[in-house]
């Protein structure tokens, strides 16, 4: 969901799926119990999800769809595994101007221009539930967690190596608990490469991290790094 939950709350009382008393209830609720107040309005059955999707799509512009039926297989190639996992976007088709994608956050800006950038062409956006995002990710590309592996260990032929360092047995004494950044930081490696950036930037915020690839001499904001 979209961290503009005040815009959206204010968007699904113009459209007339919440009272104003609503929308307070949600914000004292999500102060008292951690969630946040749109998760509460559909824990509450006041809204569904889907009524909160059409409500931002229909704000943003776009078309919504609850479920992804089916996707051109041309579209799919548009996109790598890594750049699919990395920005959690399924491609659908093509249209006269670009890509159609589906993706559950329209305001989501930096993802939308990163991939306007990268493929040199028009994105079109419908917005779809994450979860089914995620469904149709795992039935039209497999599993990305060995597709991604494979790019890391350069089965499709690129020239690009990663070595960690020191001897081999560091690796078997690395943590657990690190694995997730490790992979993290070779993703971020493998997309830069593939966008041939000459260099990256990881700008530390109050709240999050901003990543940056040096493309064409001009750097360029990425999606933020996940947490």
């Amino acid at each position: 969901m979209s961290g503009n939950e005040d815009y959206i709350l204010e968007l699904l009382i113009n459209s007339g799926r919440i009272q104003p008393t609503d929308a307070e209830d949600a914000r004292a609720a999500a102060a008292q119990n951690g969630a946040g107040p749109i998760e509460h309005l559909i824990r509450q059955g006041l809204v569904t999800e889907m009524d909160v999707l059409r409500t931002m799509a229909d704000d943003a512009g776009y078309d919504a769809m609850q479920k992804i039926e089916d996707v051109n297989q041309d579209a799919l190639s548009a996109l790598k595994p890594e750049m699919v996992q990395r920005f959690s976007v399924i491609p659908l088709d093509f249209t006269d101007s670009g890509l159609r994608i589906a993706i559950s956050d329209p305001y989501d800006f930096d993802t939308i221009d990163t991939l306007t950038s990268v493929l040199n062409m028009e994105i079109h956006c419908v917005v779809a539930p994450q979860k089914e995002i995620e469904s149709a990710i795992e039935r039209f590309y497999g599993d990305l967690d060995a597709a991604v592996g494979s790019l890391l260990s350069g089965d499709e032929g690129d020239e690009l190596q990663i070595r960690t360092s020191g001897q081999e047995g560091d690796e078997a004494d690395a943590s657990a608990a690190d694995a997730p950044i490790i992979k993290m930081v070779h993703l971020m490696i493998v997309e830069a490469h593939r966008m041939k950036a000459s260099d990256i930037h990881l700008e530390p915020l109050e709240k999050s991290l901003r990543l940056r690839y040096r493309i064409d001499g001009r750097l360029q904001v990425m999606q933020d790094p996940p947490k």
